[in-house]
């Protein structure tokens, strides 16, 4: 792990509070997307599901620490409900389940990798978290079997490649600026030496 402690630092706190806000913006607003995706096909709506993701992977790949994947996508569904989002509590379920697929996936590398695989594992299983919730509100109601294989696997794909490796690109992009020189993705990277990606 990059960070030299667990405990998170007031300024590392400004930024996950910062990328859960911009998050849950963008998860509001990707709503009409999403509409229109499912009005070709509930298979096609599937590519949007990453975006629903993405403060978990984003906020971890800066901080790399423990939790930091659970709060970010927590925090940024407790924004979108504020927002206004029509699924009441519903959303806090999905945000808590989400982030908890992620936390796993970086669990499994001891918090020690934040590297594309690592990131697209974080974004895969949080789209498996968001699955049981969807089966037990209805959302695959209707849904024949070969539709719902094709659709959890298009959600999957869409979580390691909208969450995992965009995130990733949105974040080395802000690291080429100077912005993001006081946390754990830029301090690793200084910590392994010239050359090493991150």
């Amino acid at each position: 792990m990059a960070g030299s402690s667990r405990r998170l630092q007031f300024r590392e706190i400004v930024m996950l509070a910062f990328v859960a806000a911009a998050c849950s913006v963008l998860y509001i607003n990707a709503w009409a997307l999403w509409d229109v995706a499912r009005a070709v096909h509930p298979v096609v709506a599937e590519l949007t599901y990453g975006v629903w993701f993405i403060a978990s992977t984003v906020a971890a790949y800066i901080i790399q620490k423990p939790g930091v994947a659970f709060w970010a996508e927590l925090l940024a569904a407790a924004g979108e409900l504020a927002l206004g989002s029509p699924d009441v509590l519903w959303v806090l379920l999905y945000g808590g389940l989400q982030g908890l697929g992620a936390e796993v996936a970086l669990a499994a590398f001891r918090y020690r990798r934040f590297d594309l695989p690592a990131l697209a594992l974080a974004g895969a299983l949080a789209a498996v978290g968001s699955l049981p919730l969807d089966a037990l509100t209805g959302y695959f109601t209707g849904m024949r079997a070969g539709t719902l294989v094709a659709a959890a696997a298009v959600r999957l794909l869409s979580g390691a490649v909208v969450a995992g490796l965009l995130g990733k690109v949105l974040v080395d992009g802000l690291v080429r600026t100077g912005a993001l020189n006081a946390y754990a993705v830029v301090r690793g990277r200084q910590d392994q030496g010239p050359g090493v990606a991150g």
